[in-house]
């Protein structure tokens, strides 16, 4: 993966407000995120995280709010210009046309 250098480091800290043992975030990288058919370009910022591969923030909760049951993730209220959602969108309008038909 390339990285790009931040103009500024970003200073760590952990949810107590104490500073995190990585101390500073000085590099980015651009990358392309898969889960089933949900894909999502992100830029996300390098960090020793302990025993985690990877946080997701709040922005990325908020937009694609996934269902979380019993440790199962389903991407099925990503917002439309998601690639999630529009695959999700897609395949409800099938359906419906199939329910339709059926009548």
């Amino acid at each position: 993966m390339n990285t790009q250098t931040l103009l500024r480091n970003i200073l760590v800290f952990n949810v107590n407000g104490s500073p995190n043992e990585a101390e500073q975030i000085s590099k980015v990288v651009d990358i392309v995120l898969h889960y089933k058919t949900h894909s999502k370009r992100m830029l996300l910022a390098i960090s020793r995280l302990g025993k985690q591969s990877l946080i997701l923030g709040y922005d990325w909760i908020k937009d694609h709010n996934p269902r979380i049951d019993k440790g199962e993730v389903e991407m099925t209220r990503c917002l439309l210009w998601c690639e999630g959602g529009r695959t999700m969108q897609k395949e409800q309008t099938c359906q419906k046309r199939i329910e339709l038909q059926a009548l």
